[in-house]
């Protein structure tokens, strides 16, 4: 691996260890969001899947958060 190449996995590894609670914990929230207002609006059964998969992401964002805050 070139010097470049290593630099930026250490820099995304630094973002994500101090961003990606946070972030996991908005997009989940969003997802959730959304697909939960288009299960009332449409009553399509379909949105479930991703309803679930952003509950998912935004408990695997408060958990990176504890972990991180050793709460």
């Amino acid at each position: 691996m070139t010097a470049s190449a290593i630099g930026i996995v250490i820099l995304a590894l630094l973002g994500f260890c101090l961003l990606g609670g946070l972030v996991l914990r908005v997009g989940g929230s969003l997802l959730v969001l959304v697909r939960a207002a288009g299960l009332a609006a449409t009553g399509d059964g379909s949105a479930a899947i991703p309803l679930a998969l952003g509950a998912s992401l935004w408990f695997a964002g408060k958990l990176h958060y504890a972990v991180r805050h050793r709460a």
